[in-house]
């Protein structure tokens, strides 16, 4: 049996790859996310949704990132179409609520 969630074993033994749109998609935005960060290996990504007002298009959610120095661990939100030039992080956007109240928030 495989240990990697995302694949599984046919009737034959071969591993098939099991990802969904939305999972693939994720991972696309995580990618996008931490080209934006100057120390992606300092980051977590906690609370990823899709957008309510533009379904699987656009991603929202909470990346943990500790400052280079060390000094300062804080959650961060951010939005991403899964390119960088379509993502927006809370910590290097100053005008980030607008975008999250765009993409992010429930306006039923």
């Amino acid at each position: 049996m495989s240990t990697k969630p995302w694949y599984r074993e046919d009737s034959n033994g071969y591993q098939t790859h099991t990802l969904t749109a939305t999972s693939r998609k994720i991972a696309q935005v995580h990618k996008a996310v931490l080209k934006k960060v100057k120390h992606p290996e300092r980051a977590e990504f906690i609370g990823d949704y899709i957008s309510p007002s533009e379904g699987l298009g656009v991603i929202c959610g909470y990346l943990n990132y500790q400052d280079p120095a060390g000094e300062d661990d804080d959650y961060y939100r951010y939005v991403s179409n899964g390119t960088p030039s379509g993502t927006y992080l809370q910590l290097q956007t100053e005008s980030f609520s607008a975008v999250w109240t765009q993409f992010c928030l429930d306006k039923n």
